[in-house]
């Protein structure tokens, strides 16, 4: 599956965040310990709630069954009351029986704790599709399809952490990537693939002193909503993602994320392309057509073409620039002319140095193109969709038009082949030099 989605620069990004501590380095399963007979007193676990009867099985002898006083007596959460960051118990009561199938992790169902849903929110109205997570105090119940990580004395201020954290895209963009289910089967991240997520302390990370005021203002964030719903608002509806203005919560926690990890702009986009295009055109909803198959637009274009000139540009240490051209365009195919220029760009030119040719016919194109390459070109340029020719000072990108093949990401994957090829010219021309020596 990685294979699949991840692009070069995506690989280095993810081969980034799999090197730092993970979540599983702090927190223990309830399973494992309960086999081994060991303690979970004074220690992060995480487990499932409890698994319900089954009420046409409860009279046969084979069936088991357990009870449970906690979950007839406690306030109980069902999952579509679950809301992200924070939950107090209010308005909710116990579930309607003491009789259970599987009790599950009944220390989760108190105390400070951060609870966290198997599946993956679609995301409408929530900005994208986001794992959730709740930091939580009040006692509450729930069943196997939402997990608890019990935080322990003293650490509170590290559980508030966790939870913003596992709501913000970064975290699902690696959940993605690291994860059997999600993208492939049901969008679900089971508990053993929750501990693979990343969970650095500051001090493993680039720079500390920036980690470290991230990630103090992102637990702060959790505090916040977890003061506002307190007893004296606790009537308030805590659903805040779904009311106009509050998005902006979530879209701190995502900056916060990225500053935390010390990621760069360029990464940012890897993250936000993926969550906003890929992920939710891989498991599309019935009826609708996912607008990464859609074909592009010139934002789309225009965006693409600033992205690669830039980290093209970044090659050349201001030496020069590079001006972008769509040279020819139709239904299928579009062509991008990227041309090296002596003069660095001006600060003032660096917004929008791109055009395009809207009367050129790519059937005209395509013919000057092949007279500087020296191979056969391809029928179907939908099956090569990184055609790339090099003729003098000017790079010609042959690209299908659809608009997957012209997100800022996709730019800077191109950007890091063209480098590489640039690169593998030159130690060419070098070995060359070297024979005639």
């Amino acid at each position: 599956k990685k294979r699949l989605w991840l692009s070069e620069p995506e690989a280095r990004l993810f081969n980034y965040l799999s090197q730092l501590p993970r979540l599983g380095d702090l927190v223990a399963e309830f399973g494992a310990l309960s086999r081994r007979k060991k303690s979970i007193q004074g220690r992060w676990v995480v487990g499932h709630g409890f698994k319900p009867a089954n009420v046409d099985l409860l009279q046969r002898p084979a069936y088991e069954r357990e009870d449970s006083n906690v979950v007839a007596a406690t306030p109980y959460l069902p999952i579509d009351e679950f809301r992200v960051l924070t939950r107090t118990s209010e308005g909710l009561t116990p579930w309607k029986d003491h009789a259970v199938h599987r009790r599950g992790f009944e220390a989760g169902f108190v105390g400070p704790r951060v609870l966290i849903p198997q599946g993956v929110a679609a995301g409408v109205g929530q900005g994208g599709p986001r794992l959730r997570a709740a930091y939580v105090e009040d006692p509450l119940t729930f069943q196997h399809i939402i997990q608890a990580v019990v935080v322990p004395p003293g650490d509170e201020r590290r559980g508030r952490l966790l939870a913003g954290l596992l709501n913000s895209r970064l975290m699902l963009w690696f959940a993605f990537h690291c994860t059997s289910s999600f993208g492939a089967d049901r969008p679900k991240v089971h508990q053993a693939e929750l501990l693979r997520l990343p969970f650095p302390a500051p001090d493993d990370l680039p720079d500390p002193k920036r980690s470290r005021a991230a990630s103090d203002a992102l637990a702060a964030v959790v505090e916040k909503q977890v003061r506002r719903l307190g007893p004296a608002s606790a009537q308030l509806d805590p659903a805040f993602e779904h009311r106009p203005g509050e998005l902006g919560v979530l879209e701190e926690i995502d900056d916060l994320a990225y500053k935390l990890f010390c990621l760069s702009e360029d990464e940012k986009i890897l993250v936000e392309d993926t969550v906003e295009h890929v992920i939710p055109a891989v498991q599309p909803n019935r009826g609708r057509v996912p607008a990464l198959w859609w074909p592009s637009t010139l934002d789309d274009r225009s965006a693409y073409a600033r992205t690669l000139s830039g980290a093209l540009e970044d090659w050349l240490d201001g030496d020069g620039s590079i001006g972008t051209r769509l040279v020819a365009r139709n239904d299928d195919l579009a062509i991008l002319r990227l041309s090296l220029r002596d003069e660095p760009r001006a600060f003032d030119d660096a917004e929008d140095d791109y055009t395009e040719d809207d009367d050129a016919s790519v059937a005209e194109a395509l013919p000057r193109l092949a007279e500087n390459v020296h191979e056969p070109l391809p029928g179907n340029f939908q099956a090569l969709p990184d055609f790339r020719v090099f003729a003098g000072r000017d790079l010609f990108l042959v690209k299908p038009a659809g608009k997957r093949f012209w997100l800022r990401s996709t730019a800077l994957a191109d950007a890091n082949a063209i480098a590489l090829d640039l690169h593998a010219v030159a130690g060419r021309r070098d070995e060359a030099r070297s024979d005639r020596a």
